[in-house]
């Protein structure tokens, strides 16, 4: 009987993520969300490289969530976690895999302002399950990663 209710709360758990990325694909198709690609190891293991996230450009950062933001210093967007804020608001940048790429530690706070949007959404390649990477620190729900 137990093996039974957590086959059935394992399904119904799939059954609210699938439906949760399906709105926030409709969401992507009526252009309420942007799409980036992942490039570079520094979200390894969260995020792989060539993988696509949709983001919310409408949606406040907080603690915890990943955002795509332009880099300080280089004519470059990034994706990291945010880790935090300093005593002016601005966010403090995180990388999941510390050993590769650059995060706040190197070039310092990022303005809210270079926030492009927060990740809502992992569209994952093939060889990677269905899973649920980050959970939002706010009540929108989970990050939802999907196989392609």
């Amino acid at each position: 009987m137990v093996h039974g209710f957590l086959e059935s709360s394992h399904l119904s758990r799939t059954i609210l993520m699938v439906r949760y990325a399906a709105s926030e694909g409709g969401a992507w198709l009526l252009r309420r969300r942007r799409r980036f690609r992942v490039q570079g190891l520094s979200m390894v293991p969260t995020l792989q490289p060539g993988e696509f996230v949709l983001i919310n450009h409408h949606a406040v950062a907080a603690s915890g969530d990943l955002v795509v933001a332009d880099h300080p210093h280089k004519p470059i967007r990034i994706l990291k976690r945010v880790a935090g804020f300093d005593e002016a608001g601005n966010l403090l940048l995180a990388s999941d895999n510390e050993s590769e790429g650059s995060d706040s530690r190197h070039f310092g706070p990022v303005s809210s302002h270079a926030v492009h949007g927060v990740v809502t959404l992992c569209l994952s390649t093939p060889s990677r399950s269905l899973s649920t990477p980050h959970r939002r620190a706010n009540s929108e729900g989970p990050i939802v990663k999907l196989t392609g």
